[in-house]
């Protein structure tokens, strides 16, 4: 791999990082504001806490998500363990029996999210902890941080019903056989969790005893990821799959208290995914090939978001991340261009296109560049689109 000249003093002068019992990216005085401002009725809050409050009610009526209901085990015929299907690969047509499955870029098989497949009950159970953490801390209801912490026990730590700490078996291809990788895609939900584990804990919702079952299994899992083929082979992408790899390996060791292993991690992201996967404009050469280009470049982006903040807590700025001509910043400045835009998005697309999948990218640009006016008015007019997004609660506006 290439390696990449960067500015160590740059990386390294970041804001000083924080306790770390407490959440690792979420902005607490903005959740204190939001919180306020909630029991003024102020407006400009009221339809994203109605959102989540909905979501979180309905939570409330979820059976509780386990990795054992899949209708299929995994092949080592272990139902703990973690099974799902690639997105884009399908039943051959050529072949009675469908094998080996053929790649369709950016045509979802239902069979991906369907009962075979763990990965809807894992971003179900997450999307739920998440927007009940939430919706607790800004209202104090406590029957939301209750069903929160059943969530968390049952598919992390009781016996019957635990996920196995690895996803060896994660987007797997019927037909194929090798070690994968890109699997591990489908762990950098696990990150966003973090946070919500913390709010429980720290608000006295989630007993030490829990805490530490939890953590137990996340370093169980970090110890896999880190040293396994599959994490070596992720770690060696040089798209998207690459940088979300570098989101989990340094949020979770961020939180496990391995703040040296985080900042090298967060340093090698800057220093050289930056320079591979963007041109001097800004322009995701990794993404743009895709059938869903818009989609992707705004994918990547978001592991960026994620990387900058947690860089923010351990003291590598990884915002600034420069290298001759290639920056961080011009990725972001790239898609700004398209959004509140008459100029079309020049890359393949299969799909209609949407300037609100940039929401949260120009919001976290903006809070990184607070002088950069084009980021700003792309912000602004995103978050005036999208009132109800639960964005405009935790992070600030």
């Amino acid at each position: 791999m290439k390696l990449f000249r960067f500015s160590l003093l740059a990386l390294l002068c970041g804001s000083a990082p924080l306790a770390f019992s407490a959440p690792l990216q979420l902005d607490m005085a903005q959740l204190a504001r939001s919180k306020y401002e909630i029991s003024q009725q102020n407006h400009d809050v009221m339809p994203a806490w109605r959102s989540l409050q909905h979501k979180a009610d309905q939570a409330l009526t979820h059976p509780l998500y386990s990795i054992t209901q899949k209708s299929a085990s995994a092949p080592a015929g272990n139902p703990h363990d973690y099974y799902s299907f690639s997105d884009y690969w399908w039943p051959n047509p050529k072949t009675a029996d469908g094998l080996p499955w053929v790649r369709k870029d950016g045509q979802m098989n239902p069979a991906a999210v369907g009962k075979q497949s763990d990965k809807s009950h894992l971003n179900g159970m997450i999307d739920d902890v998440w927007n009940l953490a939430l919706a607790w801390q800004l209202s104090g209801k406590t029957t939301y941080a209750e069903k929160a912490r059943q969530q968390l026990v049952n598919w992390f730590i009781t016996p019957e019903t635990r996920m196995t700490p690895n996803l060896i078996y994660a987007q797997s291809i019927p037909g194929h056989k090798g070690v994968r990788g890109t699997g591990i895609l489908d762990g950098r939900v696990l990150v966003r969790l973090i946070d919500a584990i913390e709010l429980l804990h720290d608000g006295g919702q989630l007993d030490d005893k829990t805490w530490q079952g939890l953590r137990n299994w996340y370093r169980d899992y970090y110890r896999w990821l880190t040293t396994s083929e599959n994490g070596k082979k992720e770690d060696a992408a040089d798209n998207n799959h690459g940088t979300w790899y570098d989101v989990q390996v340094a949020a979770i060791a961020l939180w496990l208290g391995d703040k040296e292993a985080a900042k090298q991690r967060l340093m090698f992201s800057a220093g050289q995914r930056v320079p591979q996967q963007f041109d001097a404009k800004g322009v995701p050469q990794t993404e743009i090939g895709r059938t869903r280009s818009w989609h992707y470049s705004n994918f990547i982006l978001d592991a960026y978001n994620q990387l900058g903040r947690l860089g923010e807590r351990a003291g590598v700025n990884v915002w600034q991340a420069i290298s001759g001509e290639h920056s961080l910043q011009n990725g972001y400045l790239y898609v700004a261009q398209f959004v509140d835009s008459q100029t079309p998005w020049p890359y393949p697309n299969i799909e209609p296109f949407k300037p609100d999948d940039a929401l949260e990218n120009m919001v976290s640009a903006a809070h990184a560049w607070p002088e950069n006016n084009t980021l700003q008015s792309k912000a602004k007019w995103l978050l005036n689109r999208n009132k109800t997004a639960i964005i405009n609660l935790i992070f600030e506006r």
